[in-house]
């Protein structure tokens, strides 16, 4: 690894000499005074001691305030302190496969019931795993941009069984034709038992036509709640015991027809509600 000064000696330097003359003598034959005899001591009159006084109570008042209105929260600061004790980290990453906090959720056994969402990273696109209170797994679309998806999808698919450890779909929603919300659903589909499929059954796009009816509509056991024409609402609960509900609305095609956002327009909705 080279140094500072370029890594190499010049030609002729010389290594300093370790004898005693480390100062150059003046003309004089005196060395210069050396600054180790001693730091100067600040003598403080009474008003700086007020105005020191003023500043420390004044930031301690702004420490008071700034809790009082949750600015700062104080647990996070000693739960940093706590690990950097105990020597442990957390990695906030995020996204994708990354991030231990997800990772450490979802592979770790966990005293009661819990309620959490993956926003899973797969580019442009949507791909999000509720796993519900009662243990049942929720996939809202499965789609990304048709660049690099052959590595998404393993990416995707991947994330799904190391990561959250599903073993079957209880629902599989897929909101609109648009292939960024469903070109994995297939891969879904072919990989777990699905017990449930709410989809858009618009079949005006070929390749999303061909999903339908090669893969959705051949699930074998699944029930099947096609999205017409027609306004959709479905609720999906976890009772008293689990205190979750999934309300799904859907506005049906009809109103939409020729509009230029016709896609988007006629989307299947979710509202989680917990607790």
């Amino acid at each position: 690894m080279a140094n500072a000064s370029g890594g190499k000696k010049s030609a002729g330097s010389k290594k300093p000499s370790s004898g005693n003359n480390r100062y150059k003598t003046t003309s004089g034959g005196k060395r210069p005074s050396s600054s180790r005899g001693g730091a100067k001591k600040i003598a403080l009159n009474p008003r700086s001691i007020v105005i020191l006084a003023i500043v420390v109570l004044v930031v301690i008042a702004l420490l008071v305030v700034s809790y009082k209105l949750g600015w700062i929260d104080l647990t996070k600061i000693n739960d940093s302190f706590t690990q950097q004790s105990n020597g442990t980290s957390t990695n906030n990453n995020g996204g994708g496969n990354g991030g231990n906090t997800v990772t450490d959720l979802a592979g770790t056994d966990i005293d009661g019931d819990y309620l959490a969402v993956h926003f899973i990273d797969i580019g442009q696109g949507d791909a999000i795993v509720m796993m519900l209170p009662d243990g049942k797994i929720f996939v809202l679309d499965a789609g990304s941009t048709s660049t690099g998806l052959a590595t998404i999808r393993a990416g995707y698919l991947s994330y799904l069984s190391d990561t959250l450890h599903v073993d079957e779909v209880d629902y599989l929603l897929i909101s609109h034709p648009d292939t960024d919300h469903y070109n994995m659903a297939g891969n879904v589909l072919d990989t777990y038992v699905v017990h449930n499929v709410i989809y858009n059954n618009n079949k005006e796009k070929t390749q999303y036509k061909n999903l339908l009816n090669n893969k959705v509509e051949q699930e074998a056991g699944a029930t099947l709640y096609p999205v017409d024409e027609d306004p959709f609402t479905m609720q999906i609960t976890g009772g008293e015991e689990f205190d979750y509900t999934i309300d799904i609305y859907a506005p049906g095609d009809t109103g939409f027809s020729g509009a230029a956002s016709k896609w988007n327009s006629m989307s299947i909705m979710c509202v989680l509600s917990y607790g």
